[in-house]
């Protein structure tokens, strides 16, 4: 039987109270036809137009070959004239992808071309819209974006997309100290004879046309299938719990680092030691029967946000010398450079934890490392 798949919600316009209540606050996804329709993007985008506009740059490309063990994530397959890439997907199928293309540094006129959607929620990030080409018949691997924020994907053109709850990912074979699933299996007609731990997941599918837009919460998985030449484009925005922000910047520093280490010097080795902990791990929840609830206890909720009341007033006293401190630290540590500038509009306290927090885990890095090469050379 494989996966429980579900249509996915679609609507055509959706007020912030009902967006609220029945997809962001219970992180739920959901289609929104109409959210483009005042974009001039609705009109004027097409391959053509994207070939007129960015040029002849050279751009990286992505293919659906299993990754190199010795090579760091996303590391690109090949690269080619982007003139040159738009003819190849308007021509022929090719399994050949453009992955978090950056339309600002190449083509900053597409900027007038769209809206973020602040009339549904908060906390997007402006400076950081994406753009995502494919030729038919290409797909994107199953994985849940690093940096764990909502994602409002528009697609112009016609895509396949299948999404699982965060909860599953035991289930799905993660892979130990990345964000992406297990290779071997396919995700629209997975083998459950060959990998039982897929049997019964549930999830959720949907299918995107031209100036659709898909809204995915916060740490979803999604696996995405090009059924034409077409592109996409990803608007982020940042959840409100400051665990999500954390388990953001533990993926984007410290666990990305050690992988990218292990990975250097281990190689294949590496490789096939954390493919054999993903299967290990797949087995024991499934015969578990897990995943069980993951949403945290009532108690232990209202203890945290007792907590965070009592010491919000003494530390907003904090607030003018943390803004100039962590400003300073900021610019000096090339690690966190890159942070300031994503968490630059939050307020100061917020940009003083993240550094606290890249100081603090440095010491759980080392011990993570240690039990790992423990594991890894002792097996």
């Amino acid at each position: 039987m494989g996966f429980k798949l579900t249509p996915i919600d679609v609507v055509e316009n959706i007020s912030r109270e009902d967006f609220y209540q029945n997809y962001l606050k219970p992180r739920r996804p959901v289609v929104i036809k109409g959210l483009t329709r005042n974009w001039p993007a609705r009109d004027k985008w097409s391959l053509d137009y994207m070939k007129e506009t960015v040029g002849d740059i050279v751009v990286p490309l992505y293919d659906s070959a299993k990754a190199d063990p010795s090579a760091p994530i996303n590391a690109a397959s090949t690269e080619m004239r982007f003139s040159d890439y738009i003819d190849l997907i308007k021509r022929e199928p090719t399994d050949l992808r453009i992955f978090l293309f950056d339309p600002i540094k190449h083509a900053p006129a597409l900027l007038n071309d769209y809206v973020f959607p602040k009339e549904l929620m908060g906390g997007f990030l402006d400076r950081y819209p994406t753009l995502f080409f494919g030729g038919a018949g290409s797909e994107t691997f199953l994985h849940y974006d690093i940096d764990m924020a909502h994602i409002f994907h528009t697609h112009f053109g016609k895509k396949h997309i299948i999404l699982f709850d965060y909860k599953w990912k035991e289930r799905l074979f993660r892979i130990p100290f990345a964000t992406y699933a297990l290779e071997d299996y396919h995700v629209d007609n997975p083998d459950t004879e060959r990998f039982p731990e897929l049997e019964g997941i549930e999830g959720i599918e949907c299918f995107l046309e031209y100036g659709d837009t898909l809204f995915m919460p916060t740490g979803w998985w999604h696996w995405m299938k090009y059924l034409d030449g077409s592109f996409s484009i990803s608007l982020r925005a940042w959840d409100e719990s400051w665990a999500v922000k954390a388990h953001s910047l533990w993926n984007l520093t410290v666990q990305r680092k050690f992988d990218d280490f292990m990975k250097a010097r281990f190689k294949a080795r590496y490789m096939n030691w954390k493919e054999q902990l993903a299967c290990k791990r797949a087995r024991r929840a499934w015969e578990r029967g897990m995943p069980r609830s993951n949403k945290p206890k009532g108690r232990l909720k209202t203890v945290f946000q007792t907590t965070f009341l009592l010491t919000s007033f003494p530390l907003s006293i904090l607030r003018h010398h943390l803004t100039f401190t962590t400003h300073t630290v900021c610019r000096i540590n090339p690690l966190l450079r890159g942070f300031h500038l994503i968490f630059q509009t939050f307020n100061p306290f917020l940009i003083a934890g993240v550094v606290a927090f890249v100081a603090i885990t440095d010491l759980f890095a080392l011990f993570q490392i240690f039990l790992c090469l423990s594991q890894f050379v002792l097996r």
